[in-house]
């Protein structure tokens, strides 16, 4: 009988320690689809830190990549910040400053026309193999230049 036992134990013990390094070792499936969405959030937030942390007009063009897996990823701008998503996996970085997604026309701007823009204009839904337009530059608001930060297509 204590060998029956013993046996019994050995054998529950196996299938906790191979539960567990099974666990350890294999990866959900999403797993490596989120570290993509995160190196592109991760790249994106980059690129907007550095047109709020500068006064200065830049221009960045920027292709949506694939995953690694080959999995189409999709980025909704929104004034902000950007969700960024695939097929099994979603992250979402907020931005310091306002996203505009409007093209400007080059007439002088209020406040009031802005936030309306910004309302009429309130997403940019991109995908992989879009381009697109990131940038900063100097907008007349009420004969104050003021710098603000755009996202377009390209």
């Amino acid at each position: 009988m204590d060998f029956v036992i013993s046996k019994a134990a050995l054998s529950i013990c196996a299938l906790l320690v191979a539960s567990v390094l099974g666990q350890t070792l294999s990866e959900p499936p999403t797993s490596s689809e989120l570290r993509g969405l995160e190196a592109v959030a991760d790249h994106i937030d980059d690129l907007l830190s550095v047109l709020a942390g500068v006064d200065c007009e830049i221009t960045h063009a920027y292709d949506v990549p694939s995953l690694s897996t080959g999995s189409t990823i999709t980025l909704i701008f929104r004034t902000g910040g950007v969700e960024i998503s695939s097929e099994d996996a979603q992250v979402t970085i907020s931005s310091r400053m306002r996203i505009h997604l409007w093209e400007w026309n080059g007439t002088e701007l209020n406040r009031s026309i802005i936030d309306g823009l910004d309302t009429n204009h309130d997403s940019l839904v991109v995908v992989t193999g879009d381009q697109l337009r990131i940038f900063a530059t100097h907008i007349p608001v009420q004969s104050v230049s003021m710098y603000m930060t755009f996202v377009r297509l390209a």
